[in-house]
This record gives structure tokens, C-alpha cells and sequence, in this order.
């Protein structure tokens, strides 16, 4: 059963990745967010990595005018399409 993976906490995108690291006989996992390339605890299995990205602490939500200042430097990079706006 895969477990849903909240979005990125630093850049809010829904663009996340569970990655393995290590080899075939001791695998990994870690979940990163492929825009800003945050990369969440590393865990033994998928869901615990999964568990560890949606439960870790985050800082403080971000005010509307925050949100703003992030989404026009995205828009004046070109990379709007990778927000996801709530």
C-alpha cells in the first residue's frame, strides 16, 4: 500500500520522489522533492520514509504575501508550471 506524500514544506510543490539509496542487498529510502531538492529523513523502507517526509517538523505556514513573492520569482524564472497553488 502506498501512502499519499504531502507536498514539499520549503517550496510547496506536489512534484516528490521516493528514492532508494544503497544497493540491492540494503536498501534505503528517501523522499525528495524534485524542484528544490529537499530531501526528507532516510528510512529502511518506502512507507517509513513516506511516514518520516508527512510527520517531520516544519517551520511556520507562510503568509499570503510570502506565497506571492515565491510564486512571481518562479514566474520571472520560468518555472510557474512546477507550482501547485492551493
Amino acid at each position: 500500500m502506498f501512502l499519499p506524500i504531502k507536498p514539499c514544506p520549503f517550496c510547496a510543490t506536489h512534484d516528490m520522489t521516493v528514492d532508494t539509496i544503497g544497493n540491492e542487498n540494503r536498501p534505503f529510502y528517501a523522499v525528495s522533492c524534485n524542484l528544490c531538492e529537499a530531501t526528507g529523513p532516510i528510512a529502511e523502507s518506502y512507507d517509513d520514509a513516506v511516514e518520516a517526509w508527512n510527520t517531520r517538523r516544519s517551520g511556520p505556514e507562510m503568509d499570503g504575501d510570502a506565497e506571492a513573492l515565491i510564486f512571481a520569482d518562479y514566474v520571472a524564472q520560468g518555472r510557474a508550471e512546477y507550482l501547485n497553488p492551493a
